[in-house]
């Protein structure tokens, strides 16, 4: 059962996206007043604070003053912050080039434009690059020179567990500039096949890249079929937790554009997405009443069932991704939601292994004999309550000074 504030913040979003909503229902209309704090909570959660507030004003609906004052004040720090994202992503990318290495600026400031024609209405708070290189070692010192430094970071050759199947090794680096409020990841190529659901020919991707501007900014990004498949993947490694991108699904199902439905649908075809892509669909038809334009259908021709799948990623979603780390959907994520999305038991093993890998920057932190590596299991909590708290007092501590 979808709550109030939950099903408001949809409607309030659908309508800034320009997406069709649902008729609202005689019982839906006369319900109890909803919970503006948890409204505004949700807002913030699901990133999407800025879109909720230009949805309300056009629903003409109104929140009591002290929370909507909370939720505008959000929406103008965060659109500030983004306008200093997309200056970053202009010199960065132009700092890269400039040394040699071919770099394209992913989701962010990208997608924004591409998806909805100005880099500053999706919202986002960080800075993916994709270079194409194996590592990022080479792209450390031009980094530097430009005032940001990498947080947790180990030259790949220096790795103590390079032989260990044990090891998740991470695909970006991320990086830190003092008195800069975002932070900037960067991926090495095999972030981008990390992230699809299979192998990818990433020199095309870099050689089908276009040039995005705005504002005098500009830098490159992945061609829209490319970035849509992206887009798809990520949101479908992540469940979908959140309503900041199944917007930006339900953006790509109602394109009207009909040679890019066809070039989306290729693509999603040639990386074998077609069940990712139901997936997508059918979560953002329980949100928004998009028919699927003809070119895209081809896209959807997946026979796996996926009721169970689309089950899990719906509750979690309307937690904002609040209960995903339990043990209990930490097992739901791999064996209920993830598995059928994989056609051969190869991949479903693949998949449910991964349940079960150590993240290097962990082992680095706590170098365990390989016997006993499996301790990490339990104790992958504690690092992940410390790197949030390392991140917090890092950044508190650059304010200050």
């Amino acid at each position: 059962m979808v709550t109030p504030e939950f099903n408001l913040l949809v409607r309030a979003c659908g309508r800034a996206r320009k997406l069709p909503l649902f008729e609202i229902s005689e019982t839906t209309r006369h319900k109890p007043a909803i919970d503006e704090k948890l409204f505004v909570r949700l807002a913030f959660q699901h990133k999407v604070a800025a879109t909720a507030l230009t949805g309300m004003k056009m629903l003409g609906q109104n929140l009591q003053p002290e929370h909507s004052q909370k939720l505008k004040q959000y929406a103008l720090q965060a659109k500030i912050l983004r306008a200093l994202i997309l200056e970053g992503a202009g010199v960065i990318t132009e700092a890269l080039s400039k040394a040699g290495i071919p770099s394209i600026v992913l989701k962010g400031p990208a997608s924004s434009l591409q998806l909805y024609g100005d880099a500053l209405t999706r919202e986002y708070t960080d800075l993916d690059i994709l270079i194409n290189l194996p590592a990022v070692d080479t792209a450390i010192p031009i980094m530097s020179t430009l005032g940001y430094e990498a947080a947790d970071y180990q030259p790949a050759k220096n790795a103590r567990f390079k032989g260990s199947r044990l090891i998740a090794r991470g695909h970006h680096v991320v990086f830190w500039k003092k008195g800069s409020p975002f932070r900037v990841e960067l991926h090495d190529r095999s972030g981008w096949e990390r992230e699809l659901f299979a192998r990818d020919n990433i020199d095309e991707v870099f050689d089908r890249a276009v040039r995005l501007e705005q504002e005098g900014r500009a830098f490159y990004s992945p061609a829209l079929p490319d970035h849509a498949a992206l887009i798809i993947a990520h949101g479908t490694q992540h469940a979908w937790t959140l309503l900041h991108w199944l917007l930006d699904a339900a953006a790509l199902a109602a394109c009207d554009n009909t040679g890019m439905q066809k070039d989306i649908a290729d693509r999603i075809c040639a990386l074998d997405m077609q069940c990712q892509f139901k997936l997508a669909y059918e979560l953002t038809r329980k949100l928004f009443p998009i028919e699927l334009p003809q070119a895209l259908k081809l896209s959807i021709g997946c026979k796996a069932p996926l009721e169970k799948s689309v089950a899990f990623a719906f509750a979690r979603l309307q937690t904002g991704a609040g209960d995903i780390s339990t043990m209990k959907n930490m097992f739901a994520f791999r064996f209920t939601y993830a598995s059928p999305l994989f056609k051969t038991a190869k991949g479903k093993f693949t998949s449910a292994a991964r349940l079960f890998q150590i993240p290097l920057q962990d082992a680095e932190a706590l170098p365990l004999p390989r016997p006993l590596l499996f301790l990490h299991l339990f104790l992958r909590p504690f690092f992940v309550m410390s790197r949030r708290l390392k991140r917090i007092l890092k950044r508190r501590s650059d304010a200050h000074e």
